[in-house]
């Protein structure tokens, strides 16, 4: 276990066992990430001092979307790439750093959790149900 109070639910599941957070994170594989999960986690371990939170982000670069999925998602769509990546409401591309900076604000963030900080530039069809 990490010497940090602060924990992502994802990062602990091997050593949880029975609870609403281990189902719930489970079912976020299979059905997709909702609020209710961070929310079990807070229920389940909150009483020990550890936080869970989470970042919902939308269209980052990485080894999931890749330069040629970004093609092939915007030939789709029929748009160039760079509309396909600021396609949200700011019109910016979400980059990795803009996610990893909602990820420090909430380590920083001591008395927060059961909290989800949405980084996608405002892309409705996006948002946790």
């Amino acid at each position: 276990m990490h010497d940090c109070r602060t924990k992502f639910c994802f990062s602990i599941l091997d050593q949880i066992g029975e609870s609403r957070c281990a189902f719930k994170v489970a079912k976020s594989i299979k059905c997709g990430f909702r609020r209710g999960e961070i929310r079990a986690c807070f229920l389940d371990y909150g009483a020990e001092g550890i936080r869970a939170n989470g970042v919902n982000a939308d269209r980052i670069r990485s080894g999931l979307l890749t330069d040629d999925f970004i093609k092939e998602r915007s030939q789709a769509r029929g748009v160039s790439e760079q509309d396909y990546m600021t396609g949200n409401l700011l019109g910016r591309e979400v980059t990795a750093q803009d996610v990893a900076q909602a990820f420090l604000a909430q380590a920083l963030a001591l008395k927060t959790t059961a909290d989800v900080t949405t980084v996608d530039g405002g892309n409705i069809a996006a948002a946790l149900r």
